[in-house]
């Protein structure tokens, strides 16, 4: 059995909402990833490579209230740094660095991002929400 990372479908998000993902990491054989001391990293790249977002745990990524022997994160990047994005495709990359020292991409996949159908909803997240963002903006 070969390993590798999970790709995912095409996730769809309008710019200036609140990105949300629920993850379950698992190993090559589906078994549930013990998550435990791990490192967690998400990364979020625009098209020509520009670093959009990045995300560690207890900084836009938290483990689900399962515990971390359920394998379970939830990845958080607020409205304001969204509202920052341009529209189009990008890409990212979940990596986890388990308590034994296995370094693993977990998932990978596109991302686009469109326009707001309301453009007051761009600038109304970046203004009003400004500074309660849980990401590092890059």
């Amino acid at each position: 059995m070969t390993s590798g990372p999970t790709t995912h479908e095409l996730l769809v998000y309008y710019i200036g909402d609140t990105i949300l993902m629920d993850v379950t990491c698992t190993d090559a054989k589906g078994n549930v990833i013990d998550l435990t001391n791990a490192g967690i990293e998400w990364y979020l790249d625009a098209a020509d490579g520009s670093s959009a977002a990045v995300c560690t745990l207890n900084n836009g990524i938290e483990i689900a209230q399962d515990g971390p022997e359920a394998g379970k994160i939830e990845i958080t990047v607020a409205a304001e740094v969204t509202a920052k994005y341009a529209p189009g495709y990008f890409k990212d990359q979940l990596r986890i660095i388990t308590n034994a020292g296995i370094v693993a991409t977990q998932m990978v996949g596109l991302i686009m991002f469109k326009q707001s159908l309301n453009a007051a909803v761009q600038w109304q997240a970046a203004a009003t929400l400004a500074g309660s963002g849980h990401v590092r903006s890059p």
